[in-house]
C-alpha cells in the first residue's frame, strides 16, 4: 500500500504534455474540465459506472480501474469481486466531486483501483456493486485483455524516450472477418511534444486496413519511470485465406524533449523550460496470424458471403396492392462485421416478381465504422393475379465467434392481389354506403390515366419580365464599378474632394444660421458664420480651416485681384463676428439680414476661385 501511494504521488508530481502531431497528449486540466462540461444531466436516483483506462495492456503493466458514483452517496467502497488472474488494489479513499451547470446541481464519487495481471489471457471483471441510500448499484462487466510483451516491451526499462507496442485481439480469424489491432504508443514523461507522426512501414498481408482512429490516452509506469500511452486502432478485413502476420510496425516523429542541462542560468524562477528537437523512429515486433476459409459445407442457401456478428428485421408494405404495383421491403442488419460489404441474396422463391436493385444506407455506431445498422429497401412488383403471398425471405451470415451459419428466415407475408385499375375493397356491411377515404401508400401506384390537360404557360426565357430580371445584376455590377473608379478618383483628387467637402458645410452652415437667427441665439450665430468663412476661404486657397483669418485678406486675397466689393464684404462680416464676442447684443430681424449677404457673398468668392 505504501508503494502504491507513493507512485500515485510521484505521478501526480509529474506535468501533463500535449502533442501538436498526429496524436495529442491531453492536459490534466483541459480533461478535467471537458468531464464536467461532459456531466450528464441530474436523473431520478443515483447512478453507477465503471471504466478501464485500457481494455488492453501487456503482461507487466497495470490499468486503472474507475468507479463513479453520480448523485448518491456511500459510506462503504463498491464491492470489487475477485478475479482469478488479476490483482485488483484500492489507491485510497475516493475523490468527491460537487458541480452546478446550468442550475443543474449534484455530487460525484470516484473510487480508483489499481489492476495488475498476473498471468497472459482474456479477463471479464463482473459486476461491481455499492450500497448507496438505500439502493444497490451495480456496473456493468468490463472486458481486460493481456498480451504477451513483444521484443519492444521487454527492452523497455523505463530508460526509453518512447516505444511501441502492435496487439492483434485473436490469432485466427475468418475470410471476411473484421478485427480490430491496436498499436500503443508510450511517450517518457521528458517528451513535451511530438509531430510530423508518420507511419513508414507496416505489413498486413491478407487484410484490407480500414482509416485510424486514436483512443483514449492514459498513464502507465514502466520501471521507475511514468509514460503517457497513446491507443491507435484500426480495423483489418481479412480477404485471403492463409498464414498471414501483421508487422512489422515502423513509426517516426519529430519530439520535444525537456533537457534541464540547457536552462538558463539567468531564468531562476523556470518560466522558460529548456528543450531540444530529436527525430525519433520506434518499431513494434509483428505477430502471426491466420486466416481461416468460411466453411462450405453446410453453407444454407441464402449466404451471400456476410461475415459478423448480426440481428436482423424485416417489414414489408403495402399488401393490397393491383397487379404492378410496387410493394416496399425493408430490412435491417445491425451488428459488427463489414457492413459496407454486405449485400441481400437473392430470393428464388420470389420467381413471380419484379425485384428492383435495393438502396442502401449505413448508419455507424463507432468511430471505426465496424459497429452499426445497414437499412436495405427494394421494390418489388407482382407480374401475376394469381399471387397470394410474398414468398419467405432468407438471410444467411457466418457467426466468427459462435463459428457457425446464422440465418434469418421471414416467414410468406399474405398479399391481396387485384386487377389493374381496381380500388381495394372496404371492409363492413355491403349495403352500408358510406364514404371511406383509401389508406396513405408509402409507395404510388403506376397511374394508369394522364388525367385532364391543360395548356402549359411559356417557359420563363419566353417571358419579358424574367427577360429583364437578368439586368439587374448586370446594372448592380456596373453601378458597383462605377462608384468604385469614383472614390478612387476622389481619394487621387485631395483639392477636389476638400472642396466638396466644404460646399457640404456651407449648405449645412447656412442651414444653421437661419436657426441660429430665428432663435436669435447671437452668440451662436457669429460663431457658425465664422466657421462658413474658414471653410470657404481655407479650400479656396488650399489653406487649414483654421488658419484663416481676417488677415488673408490682405495677404492672399488682393493680390490676386479679387474685386474690392468682395474685399469689403468679407471684411466686414469679419469686423462683425469680432465685435459679437464682446457686444453680442442683436434683434432676431438683424440677425436674418446677415443670411443673404453671407450667402451672396460666399456664391460670389466660390465663382472666383473656380
Amino acid at each position: 500500500m505504501q508503494n502504491s501511494r507513493s507512485e500515485r504521488q510521484q505521478e501526480s508530481r509529474e506535468k501533463p504534455r500535449g502533442c501538436t502531431g498526429f496524436p495529442r497528449v491531453l492536459r490534466p486540466g483541459l480533461a478535467a474540465a471537458l468531464l464536467l462540461l461532459c456531466l450528464p444531466l441530474i436523473a431520478a436516483g443515483a447512478t453507477i459506472q465503471a471504466s478501464l483506462d485500457r481494455t488492453t495492456i501487456a503482461l507487466g503493466e497495470r490499468a486503472m480501474l474507475s468507479v463513479r458514483v453520480e448523485g448518491g452517496n456511500s459510506d462503504r467502497p463498491p464491492q470489487v469481486p475477485a478475479v482469478e488472474g488479476l490483482q485488483i488494489v484500492s489507491t485510497g479513499p475516493p475523490t468527491f466531486l460537487r458541480y452546478d451547470i446550468n442550475g443543474q446541481s449534484g455530487t460525484m464519487l470516484t473510487y480508483n483501483f489499481v489492476v495488475t495481471p498476473t498471468q497472459v489471457g482474456e479477463f471479464t471483471i463482473p459486476a461491481i456493486t455499492i450500497a448507496s441510500e438505500g439502493q444497490q448499484l451495480a456496473t456493468q462487466p468490463l472486458k481486460l485483455s493481456v498480451r504477451k510483451p513483444g521484443a519492444s516491451a521487454t527492452q523497455a526499462s523505463g530508460q526509453e524516450l518512447a516505444f511501441i507496442r502492435l496487439y492483434a485481439p485473436t490469432n485466427e480469424v475468418y475470410v471476411g472477418q473484421v478485427i480490430v489491432a491496436e498499436v500503443q504508443l508510450y511517450l517518457h514523461n521528458v517528451v513535451r511534444d511530438i509531430g510530423n507522426f508518420q507511419v513508414t512501414a507496416f505489413s498486413a498481408d491478407g487484410f484490407n486496413k480500414g482509416k485510424t482512429v486514436e483512443g483514449r490516452q492514459s498513464r502507465a509506469r514502466v520501471g521507475n519511470s511514468i509514460y503517457t500511452v497513446v491507443p491507435l486502432y484500426f480495423p483489418l478485413t481479412a480477404i485471403k485465406a492463409g498464414d498471414s502476420s501483421l508487422g512489422p510496425l515502423r513509426v517516426s516523429f519529430a519530439a520535444e524533449i525537456i533537457n534541464p542541462a540547457r536552462r538558463d542560468p539567468f531564468d531562476l524562477l523556470g518560466f522558460n523550460t529548456p528543450v531540444e528537437q530529436r527525430q525519433i523512429a520506434l518499431e513494434a515486433e509483428g505477430t502471426h496470424v491466420r486466416i481461416l476459409p468460411v466453411p462450405s459445407e453446410n453453407a444454407p442457401p441464402g449466404f451471400a458471403g456476410a461475415v459478423g456478428v448480426y440481428s436482423v428485421s424485416m417489414s414489408v408494405s403495402p399488401t393490397n396492392v393491383a397487379v404492378g404495383d410496387p410493394i416496399r421491403v425493408r430490412l435491417q442488419v445491425s451488428g459488427r462485421g463489414a457492413l459496407d460489404s454486405l449485400t441481400l441474396p437473392e430470393q428464388p422463391s420470389w420467381k413471380d416478381f419484379k425485384v428492383y436493385p435495393p438502396i442502401s444506407r449505413i448508419e455507424t455506431a463507432d468511430p471505426l465504422g465496424i459497429q452499426g445498422t445497414k437499412f436495405f429497401e427494394l421494390d418489388v412488383v407482382p407480374e401475376k393475379l394469381e399471387i397470394e403471398s410474398l414468398p419467405e425471405f432468407s438471410f444467411a451470415w457466418f457467426d466468427p465467434e459462435q463459428k457457425a451459419f446464422q440465418t434469418y428466415k421471414h416467414p410468406a407475408v399474405p398479399l391481396t392481389v387485384r386487377p389493374a385499375g381496381t380500388a381495394p375493397l372496404l371492409a363492413g356491411d355491403p349495403g352500408e354506403k358510406r364514404e371511406t377515404a383509401p389508406p396513405p401508400r408509402d409507395i404510388l401506384p403506376i397511374k394508369q390515366r394522364v388525367g385532364a390537360l391543360a395548356q402549359a404557360r411559356p417557359p420563363l426565357i419566353q417571358q419579358p419580365w424574367f427577360v429583364a430580371a437578368q439586368s439587374v445584376p448586370v446594372l448592380l455590377w456596373i453601378g458597383s464599378v462605377l462608384w468604385r473608379r469614383r472614390s478612387e478618383w476622389l481619394a487621387n483628387n485631395p483639392r477636389l474632394r476638400r472642396k466638396r467637402q466644404a460646399a457640404h458645410a456651407v449648405r449645412r452652415g447656412l442651414r444653421d444660421l437661419r436657426t441660429f437667427a430665428a432663435a436669435n441665439q447671437s452668440e451662436q450665430f457669429f460663431a457658425a458664420l465664422f466657421r462658413l468663412l474658414q471653410e470657404q476661404l481655407g479650400a479656396a486657397l488650399d489653406l487649414p480651416a483654421s488658419s484663416i483669418t481676417e488677415a488673408v485678406i490682405d495677404e492672399q486675397l488682393r493680390p490676386r485681384n479679387v474685386p474690392e466689393p468682395v474685399l469689403a464684404g468679407l471684411a466686414e462680416l469679419f469686423q462683425a463676428c469680432n465685435l459679437a464676442r464682446y457686444a453680442p447684443a442683436h434683434t432676431s430681424q438683424e440677425l436674418a439680414a446677415y443670411v443673404p449677404r453671407v450667402e451672396s457673398l460666399l456664391n460670389e468668392l466660390r465663382a472666383l476661385t473656380a
